[in-house]
């Protein structure tokens, strides 16, 4: 069960969540956003998907993942987007972006199986409402993996969230990550926007991916969040 969670949780994957723009057609500066798209296979590692859509969430922009489950997507330059992964029979998982001129490569989508996802939930005892959201917040960075005490505060009303003990045990209702850990899962979130600010010990700064600056919480699908902690 252990690697279930870990699917669930190491979705190195999206980042969190900006709303939708308008379509990257508006005569702004272009941006390649490349990376695959994997479905995490409950043994802890992850396999790439075939056919998965990434899309600009509000807009008709979208491209498929293609052998390796790698994909390639336009953006407009400096605006901050929201993209989302999606495929038949993985839970949906969104990240936000802001691409530079240069573009971004390497971004991941690492999807769970809705087997998965439902085989944690089960674990944990949850009952994940279909009308709110799940956000996954991820600190990364030099000291993510040997300071414990990071959290986070989350505007959006949310049933509750979990992370795990010192020994790898899923732990309910727990808002800081003990020594070693470095994923705070928050569940049935309320849909709509909402800012996620880390919280760290010490002298540690935490700064947000990409800059983006508001979430957004969508039904049934997973908001990934990361902060890189030095």
């Amino acid at each position: 069960m252990r690697k279930l969670l870990l699917a669930l949780m190491a979705m190195g994957v999206v980042v969190s969540a900006c709303t939708g723009d308008d379509d990257d057609d508006d005569g702004g500066t272009p941006a390649t956003v490349s990376g695959t798209v994997n479905g995490a296979n409950g043994g802890g590692g992850n396999v790439p998907v075939v056919g998965a859509t990434v899309e600009e969430v509000g807009t008709s922009n979208s491209a498929t993942s293609a052998s390796g489950g790698v994909f390639t997507i336009t953006v407009d330059a400096g605006e901050a987007v929201l993209l989302r992964g999606s495929a038949a029979s993985n839970y949906p998982l969104q990240r936000g972006v802001t691409a530079p001129e240069a573009g971004i490569t390497g971004l991941e989508f690492n999807m769970p199986s809705n087997a998965i996802v439902a085989g944690v939930a089960g674990a944990l005892g949850l009952t994940l409402d279909p009308t709110k959201g799940i956000i996954n917040v991820n600190f990364d960075g030099a000291f993510a993996s040997t300071a414990g005490g990071f959290s986070a505060t989350i505007a959006a009303a949310t049933e509750g969230s979990f992370t795990f003990d010192s020994s790898g045990n899923p732990v309910l209702s727990s808002a800081t990550i003990p020594n070693g850990e470095r994923t705070l899962i928050y569940y049935n979130v309320d849909a709509g926007e909402t800012t996620v600010v880390a919280n760290s010990p010490g002298a540690i700064t935490c700064t947000k991916e990409f800059g983006v600056t508001n979430e957004l919480v969508t039904p049934a699908t997973i908001t990934d969040v990361r902060f890189d902690c030095n």
